[in-house]
Order: structure tokens, then sequence, then C-alpha cells
């Protein structure tokens, strides 16, 4: 049976069956991770369309979540799971980090300088002269291609828009993740200078990835009292506090992957609970853990499995840095319209360029990991662990 292109098995099975553990299917590509990326990339776009007009969005009146916070925390789940696992498989830890340079940065130099060439000749109040010759307009690019710190503003751009004249707000996220990565970075060089203490190489890393992941789940409970210590303050900005505990349980699922069962039942009583407790401390606490395993069963329950989704590319990178430009330009144009509106014209615009930046930037990029990490291995003279 299919609905919307899932498979729905009717058949019952067994509770072993059903108490599948993560490690169990975690290496299967038949999974919903695309999907669910892809819809949370889409409902941030949803969820601006409200904010970018000053409206609550519709889930942030019911839940006191915001549809684009949800998503993010989504993402930074399913983001910890999947960097996780790709610190624990990968040759090298160089490896890792050439694999996530070629993952983030391509695509992300190219929406910002696109952003600085339509605006400087479409979008700016400015003389064209004026705009490019602006010490604004380049540190734009700069420090939102850097991972460092945002700018939201270019000199004369969405001015009057009713949502302020921030060009791309969705980037803030970026520098938090990367500061995640740092911290999936500093477990695989640590996992190095412990030799084979731990056991194999593969292994050490785990054992090392999991109790990274245990310092990030406590530093996020207890994030408010650490952001005065140096550097950790600047991972846990406030919004980090939080992104830091998905992005840590994700971890932490991947590294206890064959101890953690996968049942449906859990995160429907967990659902229910939360529900009953809401705006609560425990309600607070729990939805961490919950949202991101639950993420996880929708990923690997075989009762839902996408149907070749994502056979054609993931586009949801492109569809979170190029939508918020577009968005503020289609209500620059007509600031009055509705935000529906504006989420389907944006929606309609943006997977066009997302699937442009995944066929011609991502996937070729994507491509030159192994050789890359190769030739800086050689320029070195030695293979770099």
């Amino acid at each position: 049976m299919r609905i919307f292109g899932l498979r729905i098995k009717k058949e019952t099975r067994s509770s072993d069956q059903i108490l599948m553990r993560i490690s169990d299917v975690d290496s299967s590509r038949k999974n919903n991770m695309d999907l669910i990326r892809f819809l949370a990339a889409s409902a941030v776009i949803y969820g601006h369309a409200f904010h970018l007009q000053n409206l609550e969005d519709p889930l942030e009146s019911v839940t006191g979540r915001s549809t684009g916070s949800l998503a993010v925390a989504i993402f930074f789940s399913l983001s910890g799971f999947l960097i996780a696992k790709s610190i624990t498989t990968r040759r090298s830890v160089l490896e890792f980090v050439v694999a996530r340079a070629l993952r983030i940065l391509p695509a992300l130099f190219v929406v910002n300088l696109l952003v600085i060439l339509v605006a400087g000749f479409a979008w700016t109040t400015l003389g064209a002269g004026e705009f490019f010759s602006n010490s604004q307009t380049w540190s734009y690019f700069a420090w939102n291609s850097s991972l460092l710190k945002c700018q939201y503003e270019l000199p004369g751009v969405f001015e009057s828009n009713p949502g302020g004249p921030a060009v791309n707000g969705s980037l803030w996220t970026l520098p938090v993740e990367a500061r995640m990565y740092g911290i999936v970075f500093l477990a695989g060089l640590t996992s190095l200078a412990l030799g084979k203490f731990l056991g194999g190489e593969f292994e050490r890393r785990r054992r090392v990835v999991g109790v990274f992941a245990i310092v990030a789940m406590v530093l996020s409970l207890f994030g408010w009292a650490a952001m005065g210590i140096p550097y950790v303050g600047g991972v846990l900005s406030e919004p980090g506090v939080e992104l830091l505990g998905y992005f840590g349980f994700g971890m932490f699922a991947h590294a206890f992957r064959e101890r953690i069962h996968l049942d449906g039942r859990i995160v429907v009583a967990g659902g229910v609970a939360l529900l009953a407790t809401r705006d609560s401390a425990f309600a607070n606490a729990m939805f961490i853990p919950w949202l991101a395993y639950a993420c996880l069963w929708i990923s690997y329950t075989p009762r839902l499995q996408a149907s070749g989704f994502g056979s054609r590319g993931d586009f949801s990178y492109g569809i979170y840095i190029f939508a918020f430009p577009v968005q503020q330009w289609i209500y620059s144009v007509s600031p009055g319209m509705a935000p529906l509106s504006n989420a389907g014209f944006t929606f309609c615009i943006v997977i066009v360029l997302a699937a442009l930046s995944f066929w011609c930037i991502e996937r070729p990029c994507l491509g030159l990991k192994k050789p890359l990490s190769e030739k800086i291995q050689m320029f070195f003279g030695k293979r770099v662990t």
C-alpha cells in the first residue's frame, strides 16, 4: 500500500523485529532521511513566510515552537547522527574534514556571490558602482563564507521590507553547525592521541565520540552556566545551547547504536507525555531527546519507506540557503502578499535553484573528497590520520 510515495507495510511483526536496534539498519540506504531533511528545509520557508511579515506562524501559536525552529532542530538531530557516523567510518580524520568542507562551502560561496551580484544590479537602492565599491558588500561575502559569524545586511537592500533588511537570515545556523563539526573533529583528534588504548582505530573513534556526545548533552542541559567559559561560551550562544543538545543526542545515538532500539511506541508515549506536561521544565528538557529519537525512528522504520525519494539528489541544503533571499525579494515586490502565497512562490523558484546547486556544484564537489584528501596527504609527505 502506498500513500504519497510511502510504502505502508500492513504485515504483523514479532516483538524482536519491532524492537530493531539502530545498528541493524543504520548502514541501509533504505531510509527516510532525505525526505525528512527535504520537508524540514521546506518547513523553514513556511515559517519564514510568516516571520518576515512579523506574524506568528500557526504552529508557534499552538505549541510555542515556531515551524522554523522545529525544522532546524530536526536538521541538527540528524546532522549529529550522520556526522558521528562520518568520523567513525572515514579512513582518516583529514578525510572527514575535507568531506565536511566540500559539503558546505562550495554552494555557500556561490549563493553569497550570486546574492551580491543580483542585489547590486536589481535589489539595491544604490547605484551599481556605489554598491560594489562599498566595503559592507564584500564583508558580507567574507563573513558569510567564513563560517565564523554572519552579516545579514547589504547596503540599500530590502530596507523597506516588513520583516527588516536581512538578506539571508537562514545562514545563522551554519557557524553554529561548524562549531558542532569542530567538536566531532576534536573527538577524532582525541582518538588519535589515545593510540591503541581503547581498541582498534574505528572502535576507538566510536567510544571517544560517545564520550564527547555525553559531554555535549550535559553542556546543553547546563548550558546557561557554561556560557561564560572561554570558547565554550561561543559555541553555546543562546540558540546554540539547545541545538548542541539535538546534535549531541544524534552523536550519542550513533555511538551507542548497538544498544538503542527504535520503537514507535516510545515515540507515541513520549509525545503524549510532552503534550501533557507542556510548558513545564520536564517537557523542555525531554523534548530534545524525544525529537532526535523520533527522527531516527521515522528515518529507519520499515513501515514507512520513502519510495526512491532523493534518487534525483539531496536538495535540502540548496533549499535552505537559497530560500530566504528569494522570500525577501518577493516581499519587496509585494509587501502585502499573504504568507502562504509567499511560501508557495518561493518554493517553486527555490526548488529549481536547489536542483541546479546540487547537480552543478554540490555533487561534483563531493566527488573530489577522495582525490583531494590524497593530494593533501601527499603534500604533507605522510598519511594524515
